[in-house]
């Protein structure tokens, strides 16, 4: 629905305007799909919303609005699907038994993408031009790292011929 918004709002060239319902959609991301939901209802919201965060970014680089709320916003997009991607896991205990050391760093990043991406919004505070800035780049760089340390843990688990 945000996705037909903005695509109706830069035929009008309100890039400003599109880059905002985009914006609003991902910050509510989290809200519109509980983590109390089943695995299958949280693969259907996320195919739903797939590249909503890319497409937030792209159009808000075509505005004045400051790159380090670009990257917030993407990054607060990729913190939402890694926590769906973990709710939504299959059965761990195999993996606990034969590989505890994965299955543990797999929910040590997990916990902490989880932490991370329901608590991003205290990640920024507003400017005087009401223009959102990071309050700390440090927390912004962090979530980076941990979503890449998170996708090589799970190539390695996939190495491993587990299916995740």
């Amino acid at each position: 629905m945000a996705q037909q918004l903005a695509s109706m709002l830069m035929e009008d060239a309100d890039y400003l305007g599109a880059s905002r319902a985009l914006e609003d959609a991902v910050r509510l991301l989290p809200r519109a799909c509980p983590r109390s939901s089943s695995g299958y209802d949280k693969q259907r919201f996320s195919a739903t919303c797939y590249g909503l965060g890319s497409l937030s970014a792209g159009v808000t680089l075509t505005t004045d609005r400051l790159l380090s709320f670009v990257l917030g916003t993407l990054e607060a997009s990729r913190g939402l699907v890694a926590g769906l991607f973990l709710d939504a896991r299959t059965d761990l205990s195999g993996l606990r038994r034969e590989h505890p050391e994965l299955a543990k760093e797999f929910g040590k990043i997990g916990a902490e993408l989880n932490r991370d991406s329901s608590n991003i919004q205290r990640r920024f505070k507003f400017g005087a031009q009401n223009e959102i800035i990071m309050q700390d780049n440090i927390e912004l760089n962090r979530g980076i790292q941990l979503q890449r340390e998170f996708d090589d843990l799970v190539e390695t688990i996939r190495e491993k011929n587990w299916i995740l």
